[in-house]
C-alpha cells in the first residue's frame, strides 16, 4: 500500500501544509496538489462539492505526491466509506460530541476487527495498491472535530473518553489546532 506520508509527518512532529478545496473542480484540485503541499482537503461539509465531484477531485490529487483528505458533511458511514473507497487517505469528521459518535466514526472507517467498514474499494486499489484492505487500518488518518465542550472531551486526561478513538482531534473551543488523541484500543 502507498504509505500515508501525512500521517508519518504528523507522528514525527513535522509541520504540515494543507490546501483546502471548497469548489468542485478536478482541474483545480490537481493543480493545487502539484504546488508542493503535503495534503489537499476536499470539503464536502461547507464546500460546494458532492460525491461525484469529490471522486473526480481525488483522481486529480492522486497525480501528485499530496495526500488526499476529505471533510464529510456529517458523521454518516455511507459517505465516509465511499470517499475512502474512492481514494481518500483521511477523513475529517465534524461535530463529534459524544463517545457514541466517536465510536461510530471510527467503526465506519476501519475494517474489522477495529470497525465495521465493508470491503468494496472501487478505485482505491489503483491508487493505494492491491494490499490496501490489509493495510488501510494502519494508514488511513481519522481526524475528529470536537466543536463545543462535550462529554467526549475529558479535560483532566486531555483527550477523548473511553474505548476506541481516532488519530487526532481538533477542539474548536479553547484553542485552535489538531492535538493527538488516545490511540485505538482493540
Amino acid at each position: 500500500m502507498r504509505p500515508n506520508t501525512l500521517k508519518s509527518k504528523i507522528a514525527a512532529g513535522e509541520p504540515v501544509l494543507n490546501a483546502w478545496c471548497a469548489m468542485a473542480s478536478s482541474h483545480a484540485a490537481e493543480a493545487i496538489a502539484h504546488q508542493g503541499v503535503d495534503c489537499v482537503t476536499i470539503d464536502l461539509q461547507h464546500g460546494a462539492i458532492d460525491f461525484a465531484a469529490a471522486f473526480q477531485m481525488l483522481q486529480g490529487i492522486s497525480t501528485s505526491p499530496a495526500v488526499p483528505l476529505a471533510r464529510v458533511p456529517w458523521n454518516e458511514p455511507a459517505i465516509m466509506t465511499k470517499l475512502l473507497d474512492a481514494g481518500a487517505y483521511g477523513i475529517i469528521c465534524p461535530m463529534i460530541e459524544t463517545e457514541a459518535e466517536a465510536r461510530a466514526f471510527v467503526a465506519a472507517c476501519r475494517y474489522p476487527p477495529l470497525g465495521s467498514r465493508s470491503y468494496g474499494p472501487n478505485r482505491v486499489s489503483f491508487y493505494a495498491g492491491t494490499d490496501y484492505a490489509g493495510q488501510a487500518n494502519r494508514e488511513i488518518l481519522l481526524l475528529a472535530q470536537v466543536e463545543m465542550p462535550s462529554p467526549v472531551y475529558d479535560r483532566r486526561r486531555g483527550g477523548l473518553c473511553g474505548g476506541r478513538t481516532f488519530d487526532y482531534c481538533r477542539f474548536l473551543f479553547g484553542g485552535r489546532g489538531w492535538r493527538p488523541c488516545e490511540r485505538l484500543k482493540p
